[in-house]
């Protein structure tokens, strides 16, 4: 075999292993139709996982803002007798 005769059929062997994988997980890549759907999929799933990520984001930030809140909340209703008791001390009533 020559050179070419090796390539071509390494070209070919390589494409029918890539066609029978996709066929086996359920994708269609002989047809354009076929292709077009499973990068519709891909696109799919990533929007999917972007959105995923974006939601983690925001949970992440409501649970910051939520303790920040309730700490200085807390602090505020410990302090506010006290704090009330030292400006009536430096008003003189």
């Amino acid at each position: 075999m020559t050179d070419t005769e090796l390539r071509e059929l390494a070209e070919e062997v390589a494409a029918r292993t890539v066609e029978k994988t996709f066929l086996m997980v359920g994708a269609d890549v002989a047809t354009p139709g076929g292709i077009a759907a499973l990068q519709k999929d891909f696109a799919f799933t990533r929007r999917h996982r972007e959105a995923y990520e974006q939601a983690g984001r925001t949970v992440r930030r409501v649970a910051v803002g939520t303790i920040v809140t309730l700490s200085l909340t807390g602090a505020f209703l410990l302090l506010r007798d006290t704090v009330w008791a030292v400006i009536r001390d430096l008003l003189g009533r």
